[in-house]
């Protein structure tokens, strides 16, 4: 079996398993990216593709058609545990890729805002204070430490990065050795997690302060 057969059978094999659960199963942003790179692959070879090869072709194309749907479909599948998840108010325990948790996070500061709605309202309470007591609510209070929940990323590094960079925050980040452990800007790691220059780190039972004061010391070694 070849090395992209197997990866083939790794994405069937996932779409298969969250089919037939209930429940949302593990998927991190690796995984989904080897998933990726099976599809451009295929692709590569279906372009290779002599034209008088045409099993050949007739096969791949079938396989990126596969492909395609299985991944799409995992992904939509994945969609409505999260959001039925967050509907019921129920907290995930799956690992999900970056971009899912943000969705996730986002519905269940919407549906907490919009309970609270319906709670004011019942109270009695003016449509001016409903709406104050929303932003209270769905709003950080103290600004630094929630951007730091939704806007940033613990990362462990898989490739050194030898040069300091500025974030969008116009804060300075760098440099990396292999196996650091660091919090940067959300933006810069979806796009390391996707060239696997880092891989994501998900702490648990620690407040994210201390992955910060973690990340400042490591940052001073």
């Amino acid at each position: 079996m070849s090395q992209n057969e197997a990866d083939y059978d790794s994405v069937r094999i996932a779409w298969e398993r969250e089919l037939e659960n209930d429940r949302l199963l593990d998927l991190q942003d690796l995984e989904l990216s080897g998933m990726v790179s099976c599809l451009s692959n295929t692709r590569i070879q279906l372009a290779k593709t002599k034209a008088e090869q045409e099993l050949e072709a007739s096969i791949l194309t079938q396989e990126v058609m596969n492909l395609e749907f299985m991944i799409e479909d995992l992904l939509l599948l994945r969609k409505r545990k999260i959001l039925a998840a967050a509907v019921a108010n129920e907290d995930l325990q799956s690992d999900m890729t970056l971009q899912e948790e943000e969705f996730y996070n986002r519905l269940k500061r919407a549906f907490k805002a919009h309970q609270n709605f319906v709670d004011m309202t019942i109270a009695g309470k003016t449509g001016s204070e409903t709406s104050s007591q929303e932003d209270d609510t769905s709003l950080p209070q103290q600004l630094p430490e929630d951007t730091d929940e939704e806007g940033y990323v613990l990362v462990r590094f898989l490739e050194p990065i030898e040069d300091k960079f500025i974030g969008l925050d116009e804060a300075e980040y760098g440099p990396y050795r292999e196996e650091d452990l660091a919090t940067i800007p959300a933006a810069i790691a979806r796009t390391w997690l996707r060239d696997r220059i880092v891989a994501r780190v998900v702490p648990e039972g620690l407040e994210r302060n201390e992955s910060s004061d973690g990340y400042e010391q490591r940052q001073s070694d």
